[in-house]
């Protein structure tokens, strides 16, 4: 395959001109008093939040926006956060990767996942038709 086709001439210019902007970017926006801080307030991960101050927040985005220009995505890539999370994150990133397909990391339609509303309706019903029954014994034993 031709190297120097119009599209990866094209690429090329994209790359240059975005390395330029990032540049310039990364430039305009102090390391020096950045911060973000990453908790998980409740029981799992998808309970978490971002808190941060204005120039920690864009020094996040140039950090990504610069890692995208990395060439190493074989392995990941690199994004420099350890200056710029706050040491008392509960939620720490060890590794960006960068994928051209997006596979669903939650499985679909598993038998599970089907079954369990109507398992857990089955028990509340046999709890209800129990608790029933419980009462309907007890006043008849007061009754006599």
């Amino acid at each position: 395959m031709n190297e120097n086709t119009p599209d990866n001439d094209a690429n090329t210019d994209d790359d240059t001109d975005l390395r330029s902007i990032i540049s310039a970017l990364d430039d305009s926006v102090p390391r020096d008093g950045s911060w973000v801080q990453l908790t998980q307030y409740g029981g799992g991960p998808d309970e978490a939040k971002m808190t941060g101050n204005r120039n920690g927040y864009r020094r996040l985005g140039i950090e990504l926006l610069q890692a995208t220009l990395n060439d190493d995505s074989e392995q990941g890539f690199g994004v420099d956060l350890e200056y710029l999370v706050s040491p008392d994150s509960t939620i720490n990133f060890d590794w960006f990767e960068l994928s051209d397909t997006h596979s669903s990391t939650k499985p679909t339609n598993r038998w599970f996942d089907r079954v369990m509303p109507i398992g857990c309706l089955t028990v509340f019903a046999v709890a209800v038709i129990i608790f029933a029954i419980g009462v309907g014994t007890v006043i008849q034993w007061i009754a006599k």
